[in-house]
């Protein structure tokens, strides 16, 4: 729900990319068909050229291309001002939460480990 909140708002709120920049990439949206679309949309945004019929259009499959379709031109959040706000703090924070924990989880490297546990300890402080 988190990613597919988080990258309809980015669709049609490219400015907010600003507020998570350092904090999100692509490989924090696990999930298919997001991580494909994630993988398209944030570069986009980081060179401040977004187009999203062209994202749309990457996609052979007619069903894939409706899936992002629907992603990019879905209704906005019903909340508004602090709420929205608290809404995508939310999503941001519970997306890097489990992209920290699944590399945790897959590291063996304890240096690596405890760079990662310091993040995870960090995500409680994150504002925008």
């Amino acid at each position: 729900e988190s990613q597919r909140i988080l990258l309809s708002y980015l669709g049609a709120h490219p400015s907010f990319y600003e507020n998570i920049r350092e904090i999100l990439t692509e490989k924090d949206f696990p999930t298919s068909p997001y991580d494909q679309i994630a993988a398209l949309l944030l570069p986009q945004l980081q060179k401040g050229k977004l187009n999203l019929s062209g994202i749309i259009s990457m996609f052979e499959a007619e069903e894939d291309q409706e899936k992002a379709a629907e992603l990019f031109y879905a209704p906005e959040p019903k909340e508004t001002g602090e709420e929205l706000q608290k809404l995508l703090l939310d999503c941001v924070i519970n997306l890097r939460r489990n992209s920290l924990e699944t590399q945790i989880a897959g590291e063996q490297d304890i240096g690596k480990v405890l760079a990662l546990r310091k993040e995870l300890d960090q995500l409680g402080k994150i504002r925008f």
